[in-house]
């Protein structure tokens, strides 16, 4: 008896302990929101007032360089698994995130071992309307909120709660704050609370008297849309006020915007929510909390909304912050401490076409110029010099261009196109797919054009390059094992082969599909391994 009393003290010491090496995070999306109506920015001058996120900042950071998707589903699916729109197969809305996907809630689960519950409160939009087990199946382990874009009314709107629909008469805002407070004060171990609200989103209306003031200025429109920020400040205060001191020292809290402000409100910039331009992806983030060590500091550094999934992961597996971050995710967890590490040189974003919304487009940015790619029929391009013209006022296009212009255009061509079609040499994460970091060789040109067509080393050689149906790989030592991996552009293992005591190995390709693949080859008995990077035709 005495014996099972000691194990069962040891076990619970073991999870208190375990539950405390790990913190909480709290993140809270606004849709529709901008920087530009978010004190602090200085873009806007008719702002709302926003005392508890102001005080966010204070104790933390705000970042000041920051890209959301133009459109909400794309945001939150970047979010969620850390890839571009491009690579999650929502680059618009609407969009439906397929399982076959990592999410932020499946990849804590899988790092700290079960440690980690998570909960997802508010808009969802990532499915279809009717698919009420679609946020369980990413990985959600309590799920309630709205799985459309929006509701029609803040006081009357359908809500999905136990994977059933029903009608709610509460004020939105109000109900999923209630419902987070209950979650979090009901867990014993590290949690995830994704806080997704509505609002500001249309319709305009104005929230329960009482939370926000009524001295606004402007159309009608911007008056609630103003006051709707306001309620969402005071909610977000009143969950805070409401979660033990104790809990919040262990947690980390992220505000962010999902894309930028509305075009019939947006402040500053002449184009908004649904374009490339600043106006519709440059959002607010504010990072407090657990981990932030730097008190009301302004950070400059590109960053982009995927970035936010390896940073959440970071803060429980350091070997993260050794790989730099995940798929297209770099994390910046180093920056709330004022540390040294990899940033962006690059920033990207890409919108699909959808009906209401332009064509095909992408556009790219380095720390001044920002590049815009429409792929319509006239293959549409627009270069801007934001450090001197932050509202894109000037297409540089227009005119004649310098030689550094030129040059910083080529520049962003040739890494957009590396980005749209294979991977970067230049976004700091050791995901499986870079030769510069990987290899251990130089980036160089990372023109997939100059890849020799025969590849060797001291113990292997691998040919032909570009392939089509089959690949050849000769082993100038015969008498060990060899383990070749192919893995695609995403990182994903596709193929796998054990060759022992061998001088020669057939890979056959034939159900590849055409692009660039990573082969792996790891002799058994010297324990090496090389990475060679090739075309399919």
């Amino acid at each position: 008896m005495k014996q099972l009393l000691l194990i069962i003290v040891l076990l619970s010491i073991f999870e208190t302990a375990k539950g405390q090496d790990n913190p909480n995070i709290l993140l809270l999306i606004a849709d529709d929101m901008g920087a530009d109506v978010m004190p602090g920015y200085g873009i806007g001058n008719n702002l709302p007032s926003t005392p508890n996120l102001d005080a966010l900042r204070e104790s933390g950071v705000m970042f000041t360089n920051v890209w959301a998707t133009p459109v909400c589903a794309s945001t939150r699916a970047t979010i969620m698994t850390g890839k571009y729109g491009i690579n999650n197969g929502v680059p618009t809305v609407p969009g439906e995130l397929s399982t076959d996907h990592t999410t932020i809630f499946s990849q804590l689960k899988e790092q700290t071992n079960n440690d980690y519950i998570t909960c997802l409160v508010g808009k969802w939009h990532l499915g279809k309307n009717n698919d009420y087990d679609h946020p369980n199946e990413h990985g959600v382990d309590e799920y309630m909120g709205v799985l459309k874009s929006g509701v029609s009314d803040y006081y009357s709107w359908e809500k999905v709660e136990n994977k059933q629909q029903e009608t709610c008469n509460e004020y939105v805002t109000s109900y999923f704050t209630d419902y987070a407070i209950n979650w979090i004060n009901k867990q014993k171990q590290p949690w995830l609370m994704w806080l997704a609200h509505v609002t500001p989103h249309s319709p305009y209306q104005y929230p329960p008297e009482g939370t926000y003031s009524t001295n606004h200025t402007g159309s009608a429109n911007m008056k609630k849309y103003l006051s709707m920020i306001e309620n969402m400040d005071y909610e977000i205060g009143r969950l805070l006020e409401n979660i033990p001191e104790s809990v919040l020292e262990n947690t980390v809290i992220i505000f962010v915007g999902d894309n930028g402000t509305p075009v019939n409100l947006v402040q500053g910039y002449s184009h908004g929510k649904g374009s490339l331009y600043e106006g519709g992806m440059h959002v607010p983030m504010l990072v407090s909390g657990k981990g932030v060590t730097l008190q009301n500091q302004f950070i400059d550094e590109q960053i982009n909304v995927c970035d936010l999934f390896a940073t959440m992961a970071h803060f429980s597996d350091e070997s993260i912050g050794e790989k730099g971050g995940l798929y297209n995710s770099l994390s910046f967890k180093h920056l709330l401490s004022g540390e040294d590490g990899p940033v962006r040189k690059y920033n990207y974003m890409e919108l699909g076409a959808k009906d209401g919304f332009p064509d095909d487009a992408y556009t790219i940015r380095e720390a001044q110029y920002k590049m815009i790619q429409f792929l319509d029929t006239e293959n549409t391009q627009e270069l801007y010099d934001l450090k001197n013209d932050p509202y894109e006022t000037n297409n540089l296009l227009s005119g004649t261009l310098t030689v550094d212009q030129q040059e910083k255009l080529k520049e962003l061509e040739t890494e957009a196109n590396r980005i749209r079609t294979s991977w970067s040499c230049n976004d700091g994460i050791l995901n499986g797919d870079e030769i510069a970091i990987d290899c251990g060789g130089d980036c160089g040109s990372c023109e997939v054009t100059n890849l020799p067509d025969f590849l060797h080393s001291e113990e292997f050689a691998l040919f032909p390059n570009p392939f089509e149906n089959h690949l050849t790989l000769n082993s100038f030592n015969g008498t060990s094992a060899v383990v070749i991996e192919v893995f695609n552009t995403s990182g994903k293992k596709i193929d796998q082969l054990e060759k022992s005591k061998t001088d020669s190995v057939i890979i056959k390709t034939e159900d590849y599909f055409p692009g660039i693949y990573l082969i792996s080859v790891f002799h058994i008995e010297s324990q090496t391994r090389k990475v060679y990077k090739l075309i399919k035709r």
